[in-house]
């Protein structure tokens, strides 16, 4: 590190420890950044937005969205990444972060605009705020995303009198002291990916067990009607695909027959609609949907039931709550989903990704 640097560091802290608010001056950081070369500069910033993702991660758990932007912006300032495709998902990525604005919850939001922020200032090669003076006291479109991510640290506050020095102070030395790295360009640390659920994968629920321990009547109505199809027919297993969305429903039954080492059949669309018709059952899977919800409903409504049956009685239901089945895409509208969530809506740790996309991006405003 110049001698300038090293300055301009023992300056920057002393300046933090001197100042009422724990802050850093954007004079100071400017001249910090200008001693800086282009990557160096943007591997400050992102190390230093790193103290406040936790609080990100606190908040929503189970939403992967900021650590998907910062990765992505890291990438480019290795040369990783296209600089088009980085600047549309900022923009996206903005919009995002403005709607979780709207929930209030301040912090985790002001960081996930914090990094938004970062990626346009780091796209653009210009990390030297705006603000001539206090950002405090400039209008927030000229905010930096360091200034940003200190709001965050402060619980996203927006009385800027009520500023918390310690915290501040915290957050503007972890900035500071992170300038040798930076100047040595050391790899950022990993983002881990396990802390994110994949996109497809079902979370733990106790609806269903809930709902059998309770009255379990409307499992044991579709339990006996197919087991009587099926012995009906001389079938000796019935495999069952239905998928219920905003009042849509829609299903397909498989059968083997009775030879042995029959392959599955599909069975006839005509003959399934008429026996479906002629036993209400798509009243009876609405029916079990909102038994089943009213059980648990912070875990959601599920979107498909399977249920296999086989010779002599043995069964198995199975639901899915957080899949994105292809056959979605034919058959469901994404307003399908938004109505759905209207009337099942679900807690945060229990809204897969694909979903949170359908309910940020295309909500009416």
């Amino acid at each position: 590190m110049n001698n300038n640097l090293t300055t301009l560091k023992d300056q920057a802290l002393a300046e933090i420890r001197k100042d009422p608010k724990g802050a850093l001056s954007v004079q100071t950081r400017n001249r910090i950044f200008g001693q800086l070369n282009e990557r160096s500069a943007a591997l400050l910033l992102l190390r230093t937005l790193l103290f406040v993702r936790p609080l990100w991660n606190r908040t929503w758990p189970h939403d992967p969205y900021w650590d998907d932007l910062f990765t992505h912006i890291e990438a480019f300032t290795g040369g990783e990444y296209d600089a088009t495709k980085l600047a549309a998902r900022i923009r996206q990525a903005h919009t995002y972060m403005e709607r979780r604005m709207e929930e209030e919850k301040l912090d985790a939001a002001y960081a996930g605009l914090a990094l938004v922020y970062a990626g346009y200032e780091i796209t653009s090669h210009n990390l030297q705020a705006a603000a001539a003076e206090n950002e405090a006291d400039s209008d927030p479109g000229n905010w930096s995303s360091l200034f940003m991510a200190s709001l965050a640290c402060n619980g996203g506050c927006t009385d800027l009198t009520q500023i918390d020095p310690r915290k501040n102070r915290a957050f503007w030395n972890y900035f500071v002291n992170g300038i040798d790295a930076a100047v040595q360009q050391l790899p950022l640390p990993p983002i881990a990916a396990a802390e994110t659920p994949a996109a497809a994968e079902e979370r733990p629920r106790k609806q269903y067990t809930l709902f059998l321990n309770g009255d379990a009547h409307s499992t044991g109505v579709l339990l006996q009607l197919y087991t009587q199809l099926m012995t009906d027919n001389g079938w000796k297993a019935l495999k069952l695909e239905s998928y219920y969305v905003n009042n849509k429903h829609s299903m397909t039954v498989f059968y083997q027959p009775g030879q042995a080492e029959s392959a599955w059949i599909k069975m006839d669309n005509m003959k399934l609609f008429s026996f479906n018709n002629k036993n209400d059952i798509r009243l009876k899977i609405r029916a079990l949907r909102d038994e089943m919800y009213r059980y648990r409903p912070a875990e959601g409504a599920w979107y498909k039931l399977e249920l296999l049956i086989e010779a002599g009685g043995a069964h198995a239901f199975s639901f899915f709550y957080d899949t994105q089945f292809p056959f979605f895409n034919s058959w469901a509208d994404q307003v399908d989903f938004i109505k759905d969530f209207e009337t099942y809506s679900r807690d945060e740790a229990f809204i897969p990704e694909w979903l949170k996309e359908i309910l940020v991006f295309n909500q009416p405003r």
